[in-house]
């Protein structure tokens, strides 16, 4: 993907101090911005967990700056506003971008950075990857952010759900809030039936399991918000059922101890395999026979799109913008989020009707085309350059 652009730098900026979908399209976005000849810097938390980004941003030819403007998660990682406010206002005068792209995993998050290119006079663009509904921001808050935003800044969301919470909360027209949504990139996982044969002998050499072995895979931070708490209950009645079935986590997360526990508390730990956080999502797709994605709470998940483009059969719930994308019946089986019945009966027919989760699995394929990465990208990158002028 090409786009005539004069020169242009860009301000990549991420309030998380863990790595997850948010964040790695943080990448995304920046691997297609250096393509497009943008200069990019980006700036986000020096913590373990982000080590690994910074060091994929660096490849791309990124320039990364430790900078802690955390305010997600446990309070005892927060800094306070004015250090966050004005680390990013140093931030912003020293390397003096021609427009910030502020990444929040939520609408409550990510003010300090706001007000900053506000004050420095940056354009931002500010895409929400997710915004749960009951959130509430007080009137002077909601000043704030509408202040800063008359400033030059433009709020994305990645789905419609979103995009009305975003204008219920904030009080302004939804028409006002662009939608860009989430992306995948089929090439990834694109593999020939050889190589997936290959593939599939090979994790389950890995894991030690007979070449037979079904594999149920979730991928997603060990956290409340994806669910897997909501999943060890069924899988004893699954296990019953389907001898041959084991469960894979991707992985890492706050809620490892606490769903170890239940694993043993439930007498099912010998039958699930905790991978950990693996840099080789797409040999695991590719390689699993069910991708089962329990989630609470939403924006687009990028898990999702990727098992639609390995073209693997999933078991979701109808969590915010998962209605969006795939229709139940049609391109997977969604559930009723929270609801540990529908999650076994699903599961259940999942496993009892394979030819339908295959053609099930196709449609979601053919579906991905109108959630692309290169679209994601390209919409994004024009709104950037637009910020621009």
């Amino acid at each position: 993907m090409t786009m005539a652009l004069d020169s242009k730098h860009l301000l990549l900026l991420s309030v998380s101090p863990l790595r997850g979908g948010a964040e790695d399209y943080c990448l995304a976005i920046a691997r297609g911005a250096v393509a497009a000849g943008f200069e990019v810097d980006a700036a986000f938390s020096p913590s373990e967990e982000m080590a690994s980004l910074a060091h994929d941003m660096q490849s791309l030819g990124v320039r990364y700056h430790a900078l802690n403007i955390v305010d997600v998660g446990s309070r005892h990682t927060h800094s306070g506003f004015i250090p966050r406010f004005l680390r990013t206002y140093r931030l912003l005068i020293n390397t003096r971008p021609n427009v910030a792209l502020v990444v929040l995993c939520g609408l409550q998050y990510g003010l300090a950075p706001l007000l900053a290119c506000a004050v420095a006079r940056v354009p931002a663009v500010v895409v929400f990857q997710m915004v749960r509904s009951g959130v509430y921001l007080s009137p002077p808050q909601r000043w704030v952010r509408a202040l800063a935003r008359k400033k030059g800044q433009t709020y994305v969301a990645v789905s419609s759900e979103n995009q009305y919470l975003l204008s219920r909360v904030l009080r302004m027209p939804s028409s006002d809030i662009q939608w860009i949504a989430n992306g995948a990139d089929p090439a990834v996982f694109a593999c020939t039936p050889a190589e997936r044969a290959a593939g599939r002998a090979k994790l389950r050499e890995e894991l030690g399991l007979p070449p037979e072995t079904r594999l149920l895979l979730t991928v997603g931070r060990l956290s409340h918000q994806k669910g897997h708490d909501l999943l060890v209950p069924v899988m004893a009645h699954v296990i019953e059922r389907h001898p041959d079935v084991r469960f894979i986590w991707a992985g890492e997360g706050p809620n490892e101890k606490d769903l170890k526990a239940l694993l043993e508390q439930y007498g099912v730990e010998k039958f699930t395999t905790l991978l950990g956080r693996r840099g080789d999502i797409p040999h695991l797709l590719n390689s699993s026979d069910l991708f089962v994605h329990p989630t609470r709470f939403e924006g687009q998940p990028f898990s999702m799109l990727e098992a639609m483009a390995a073209g693997l059969p999933i078991v979701t719930t109808q969590a915010s913008g998962i209605t969006e994308v795939l229709e139940d019946r049609v391109h997977g089986l969604l559930g009723r989020v929270e609801d540990v019945r529908d999650l076994r009966e699903n599961l259940f027919f999942a496993l009892d009707h394979p030819d339908d989760m295959r053609a099930m699995a196709e449609r979601a394929r053919l579906r991905l085309e109108a959630f692309t990465e290169a679209k994601m990208i390209e919409r994004t990158l024009a709104l950037l350059t637009d910020s621009c002028r």
